[in-house]
């Protein structure tokens, strides 16, 4: 073996379907517990079932979105792949599970409860089991009309169980009739096939139920028919799930252990990685008889396992743990623990039993209530134990003075247990409340910012720690992903770990310090490399909008939490999501507004003004020169209306083209505005016509006005009408006035018009060749 081998922790990837189906988190649970004590790495990812069938139609709707969490192995490394394809691929065929499974070449796959060629498989032994219940039925009852609810016909574990049922019915020479047969789901929501099965055979004597889900859902279809099981038709089921004592009375099951099943997958995977062998495991099953099937007195089986093993202390040791652990495979230290604490009970002298009865019992009570508290032990399977160690002790009393004692421990011991247990039930439903309590106020506690802001990330982490989580990381996708059924799936090469907690508290990341590749995480820097992790990955989403993963260490009876957990940071961060958006649409929308707002301006201001020289047209020249004359900062001031006409027009437009013309006009604005300055008003009336107003300082008079615009004109002659055959001259009329409101503009520009008219009179040419045969001494125009 390599060094590197000997240092690296193996890192195994669980794949099955959902945490709150009570037979994959069985199984999650002894996968779970077998990491711990072989000290490797557990990731579990939960996909859901692959074209599932579920009873909410509109709520699974988007089920297809944990999906994604299969493809988390092709962007990270794994040792070994467990995948629990007889889940998983339940409702699929064997080549569409072959083909789900050749995603992951390269990397060692092993399947649970499913048996794919190509592939090492850890498989339950249907026939035992289920062999058992059939004949139980047949021998001890006399049922010989039986009723069989299959599973899905693609499910390996379905067809086995079957195959079970019909060649036990040849070897008792029973006809098999497909008739009798029903073929479900393995869950819960089979109610109608079960009516239709009731329907079709109204003579049946008893029903096999492939698994106890199924035999959930026809407890409710017999409750409806006013049938009693174990008195008017004999059930059985398949898995020993927790239901099974849910149900009323208890269903007669097969015991074939889901934890067994997880515990055995993880120490194969190890076996694989460290050997690079592995072919096929068998889980044995075996018949669990309660009241369903008819039976009333069901203790006795073990009570003759109990005596058959007397004889020998040491495998008293193995079986109490096997009945009251349900695995093969609990510690030394525990089965030290079981020896010391039970078996000794049973093997020591009454007398040294009665003697040291407050220690005996003290030191059972002490481990009897942690093995209770940790969900170790089934309430029912404890009690057989400590009854048949009570009916053992009384059997070895030799007076009325010790069968009293023993009846008096025993009282005392079951009340002390009875209370404790109550007392843990009190302590597990406060918890439970205070985590529905915390788990509700997640979604309030995000939205509570604004915008996205990290710190509604971190309030998630916290109440994570406070739920009693050893760590969690909170992962966001840089940017919303959109999934829809049908798609080809692609995570980004970077994740943003918002916050994460372990066991010194939560901690939000600082922003720069985010990022992290995808390929890192499971293994990126915020991450103890020296601790051994459980990490069970949840995809965080709302309909077809993932946002990020959620990273959870959570110990077996809190699955449903981080279930719930999930939900909330989804609909969180879509309230968020919208809220953002909404913002987003409301400062667009603001923004369009101004726009709108500066467009109109603009356009209001291009309709006042004159397009060809940039200054006034009609229109804004009377608006600006209104806003002068009321300007009450203008009233009674010194004013000069201008009114401007250029010289000869037509002659430059017939003589040289409207190119020219154009040019001239645009000349004839640009001399007004060198001229009058910013402060004046010009514009263009039409044609060859302007007009300005100007509040000159009271120095200026008529007479200096006229002649600046004649300076103005020259100076703009000899540097731009050069290489012209003409020259730009103005006729202009100046008309002196004293700003106010009341006076009327129109009066103004006549009073101007008139005065420009006395100067057109005398206007020279503006043709250069005619300017030159002009006398010298004409003098300028006036």
């Amino acid at each position: 073996m390599s060094e590197e081998k000997k240092r690296r922790r193996i890192q195994v990837g669980l794949l099955l379907g959902y945490l709150e189906d009570e037979f994959d988190a069985s199984v999650c649970a002894g996968a779970m517990e077998a990491a711990a004590e072989r000290d490797v790495n557990l990731v579990v990812l939960p996909g859901r079932y692959i074209k599932g069938v579920y009873k909410d139609q509109l709520g699974s709707a988007y089920e297809y979105q944990y999906h994604t969490l299969f493809d988390i192995p092709l962007y990270t490394k794994f040792d070994v792949l467990l995948v629990l394809v007889g889940t998983i691929g339940g409702h699929i065929s064997k080549e569409g599970q072959t083909e789900f499974l050749k995603r992951y070449e390269g990397t060692p796959v092993i399947t649970i409860t499913g048996e794919i060629e190509g592939y090492p498989s850890l498989v339950i032994d249907n026939n035992m089991g289920m062999g058992e219940a059939i004949r139980h039925l047949i021998d001890v009852h006399g049922c010989k009309n039986i009723g069989f609810v299959s599973g899905p016909i693609t499910n390996d574990d379905a067809r086995d169980r079957l195959a079970v049922y019909t060649s036990v019915l040849a070897e008792y020479g029973i006809d098999y009739d497909p008739k009798k047969v029903a073929y479900g789901n393995f869950s819960r929501y089979v109610e109608r096939e079960v009516e239709e099965l009731l329907d079709r055979n109204n003579d049946l004597d008893a029903i096999v139920f492939a698994n106890d889900q199924m035999a959930y859902a026809g407890y409710k279809v017999f409750e409806k028919r006013n049938i009693t099981p174990g008195k008017d038709i004999m059930v059985t089921g398949f898995d020993d799930d927790p239901v099974c004592m849910e149900l009323s009375p208890h269903l007669t099951t097969v015991k074939a252990d889901s934890r067994e099943l997880g515990y055995q997958a993880v120490v194969e995977a190890v076996n694989l990685t460290l050997e690079g062998e592995m072919d096929r495991s068998i889980i044995s099953s075996h018949l669990v008889v309660r009241d369903s099937c008819g039976c009333t007195n069901h203790h006795s089986e073990e009570q003759q396992l109990w005596n058959s093993i007397e004889s020998d202390p040491r495998r008293i040791s193995e079986y109490l743990g096997s009945y009251l652990f349900g695995t093969d495979h609990f510690n030394r230290h525990q089965k030290e623990l079981c020896y010391r604490s039970v078996s000794t009970m049973d093997m020591m002298p009454l007398r040294d039993i009665l003697q040291n009865e407050s220690q005996m019992t003290g030191t059972l009570m002490k481990y009897i209530l942690r093995w209770i508290r940790e969900g170790r032990i089934s309430s029912e399977r404890f009690y057989t134990v400590l009854g048949i160690l009570h009916s053992r002790c009384y059997k070895k009393a030799q007076n009325v003075r010790e069968i009293e004692r023993v009846n008096n421990m025993f009282a005392t011991f079951f009340r002390d247990v009875a209370e404790a247990n109550e007392r843990i039930g009190i302590e597990k439903e406060k918890e439970n409340s205070r985590i529905a309590l915390e788990t509700n106020a997640i979604a309030k506690d995000m939205v509570v910012f604004d915008t996205i802001d990290d710190r509604s990330y971190f309030t998630v982490v916290d109440k994570l720690v406070k739920m009693g989580m050893k760590s969690s990381y909170l992962f966001a996708y840089e940017d919303t992903m959109k999934y829809a059924e049908g798609e080809k799936w692609s995570y980004p090469d970077k994740l943003l770990l918002k916050a994460f907690s372990n066991s010194d508290g939560a901690f939000q990341v600082p922003g720069m310090n985010q990022y992290i590749d995808f390929s890192e995480l499971f293994t990126h820097r915020y991450m103890d490399s020296d601790k051994r992790f459980t990490l069970i990955v949840n995809a965080l989403f709302t309909n077809e909008e993932q946002y990020g993963l959620l990273l959870c260490e959570i110990e077996p009876e809190k699955f449903s939490v981080l279930q719930a957990v999930s939900y909330q940071i989804g609909a969180a961060l879509k309230i968020i999501s919208l809220v953002n958006r909404q913002e987003m649409i409301e400062k667009q929308l603001r923004a369009s507004l101004i726009e709108v707002r500066e467009n109109n301006q603009l356009l209001s201001e291009l309709s006042k003004i004159d397009e060809l020289t940039g200054v006034f047209n009609r229109r804004g020249l009377y608006e600006g020169v209104r806003r002068k004359l009321n300007a009450t900062q203008n009233q009674e001031q010194h004013a000069f209306m201008i009114f401007a006409d250029l010289d000869s027009l037509k002659i430059i437009n017939d003589r040289f083209g409207h190119e020219e013309g154009d040019f001239a006009i645009r000349s004839a604005a640009s001399i007004l505005k060198n001229v009058l300055g910013e402060d004046s008003v010009i514009g263009r009336l039409g044609g060859d016509e302007f007009a300005a107003c100007i509040l000159p300082d009271e120095a200026m008079t008529v007479k200096r006005m006229k002649e600046l615009l004649e300076d103005g004109m020259d100076a703009y002659n000899s540097e731009f009408t050069v290489d012209k055959e003409y020259v730009i001259h103005l006729s202009v009329g100046v008309y002196a006035f004293k700003c106010s409101g009341a006076v009327e503009i129109g009066e103004l520009l006549s009073h101007a018009d008139m005065l420009l008219y006395e100067q057109k009179r005398r206007k020279k040419p503006i043709l250069k060749v005619e300017l030159a045969k002009l006398p010298k001494d004409t003098g300028e125009m006036s």
